[in-house]
């Protein structure tokens, strides 16, 4: 390690500053075990045995919401809220532009029924935006996909297709 040489005037200007510090820490630390002791002594949040400085144990179940007492947790709907019978018939949201996905059941159904042969999911987004006049073929393409997975899964349409093809063809299931 280097060494630094200081002159005396720097020296004692150095030592000075120290000294204060430690004093100033040393009045810190002692007004920080006056704390300890008076949490100690009070019955504080530590609980018997366990160490000074230590966190109590990690309560588990729900929290209480701010405001509430003791053992009342929120359950269900807020004060106030209408049951379903007394709300009556909820309002339909009326569609901004946004065609129901029913068009593209119809579209699809009926596209693989007039074809005798399987019909691959890129055959049917030609079919689709020459049909209903959309220039937007990712928004078509997601729309067929989404559909035609939901027709899967309800068992209507199945995936035909090769082991290790990635385009694969849909038929109706029958």
């Amino acid at each position: 390690m280097k060494s630094i040489r200081v002159s005396d005037s720097d020296t004692s200007m150095l030592k000075e500053f120290y000294q204060t510090e430690l004093a100033k820490t040393q009045e810190r630390l002692e007004h920080l075990r006056g704390v300890l002791r008076q949490i100690d002594g009070s019955g504080g949040r530590r609980g018997p045995g366990r160490p000074p400085g230590s966190s109590p144990a990690k309560r588990r179940g729900r929290k209480r919401g701010p405001g509430r007492p003791k053992g009342s947790v929120s359950r269900g709907r807020p004060a106030g809220a209408r049951t379903k019978a007394a709300a009556g018939p909820k309002p339909q949201a009326v569609s901004g532009g946004k065609q129901p996905r029913g068009k593209w059941n119809q579209f699809i159904l009926g596209t693989i029924q007039s074809s005798s042969n399987p019909v691959q999911i890129q055959t049917l987004v030609d079919k689709g935006m020459a049909k209903f006049k959309d220039k937007d073929r990712k928004r078509v393409q997601q729309a067929i996909n989404n559909t035609a997975t939901a027709l899967r899964k309800r068992g209507i349409l199945k995936s035909v297709g090769q082991k290790g093809v990635r385009k694969k063809a849909l038929s109706i299931v029958g």
